[in-house]
């Protein structure tokens, strides 16, 4: 089984017919998990009321301060199904860019164990910001990694023993910007034996040649143009990339992806 987790803020997916479609087919091999912010202004889809977590088990967010949402839901998806052995981290913006027959059979070909998460050292000066605390710790913990990843059962388990162990480790690198960014590194690629066991590839692509924004990457809408259609079929063939972000919710958005992506 593959447990999606969704981190949402607006109350729907962005093109949320589309994932239905897509997950409907193969409903018996994937388990779903939204962690969402309940808004007053919009009430949430059938979707989200279908797979929100429990309130016990949401917790404050924000661009800077995403661990402890990525942990309460990976927590609940662990002890939900004994069955869930692979979780993709994702936001309301995202779509696959493969069938999930593609992408399930991918997961079986994978040595066992493996996770896929893009990290490397940190790219920014950590004594100038406050990213993660970096600052103030020993330098092998100065790392980076992707946000929005897929982590096998056994490393994410190992996430929870690093925060039991090093509780206050952990704490202080939450206290810090935009921690989701270098903690998973952090707590899985500083034992050699586990970074082995993770493919250091992107699986959530996102166009940052095109920023909307400068904290965000392009964001797709219709009509997708020729730049578009190049990007996504990029990675549609890229072996290790499953979904990409960021898209619009436009109707005419999910009909020209569902032909790009889904249609023979």
């Amino acid at each position: 089984m593959i447990a999606l987790c969704f981190f949402v803020t607006t109350n729907r997916l962005h093109q949320e017919q589309l994932w239905m479609e897509q997950i409907n087919k193969f409903k018996n091999k994937i388990n779903i998990y939204v962690h969402w912010k309940k808004s007053t202004v919009t009430k949430p889809s059938e979707f989200i009321k279908k797979y929100a977590l429990p309130t016990t088990e949401i917790v404050n967010t924000s661009y800077f301060n995403m661990v402890p949402a990525y942990l309460s839901t990976l927590r609940y998806a662990m002890l939900s199904d004994d069955n869930n052995q692979y979780f993709f981290l994702l936001t309301e913006s995202c779509i696959p860019v493969k069938s999930f027959d593609v992408i399930l059979n991918t997961l079986r070909q994978l040595p066992k164990n493996s996770s896929i998460m893009r990290w490397s050292h940190a790219n920014w000066n950590v004594d100038m910001h406050r990213r993660a605390n970096l600052r103030l710790l020993p330098e092998k913990y100065h790392l980076r990694n992707d946000p929005w990843f897929m982590l096998s059962r056994e490393h994410a388990m190992h996430v929870f023993e690093f925060r039991t162990k090093l509780y206050e480790t952990y704490r202080l690198i939450c206290q810090g910007d935009i921690a989701n960014e270098s903690f998973f590194a952090i707590a899985l690629c500083t034992s050699p034996k586990i970074s082995n066991d993770i493919i250091n590839e992107t699986c959530n692509a996102a166009d940052w040649s095109r920023m909307t924004s400068p904290t965000s990457p392009y964001v797709f809408h219709s009509p997708l143009s020729e730049n578009d259609k190049r990007f996504i079929n990029m990675c549609k063939y890229d072996p290790y990339v499953f979904f990409i972000r960021k898209v619009d919710n436009e109707d005419e958005l999910r009909e020209e992806l569902t032909r790009l992506l889904y249609k023979n």
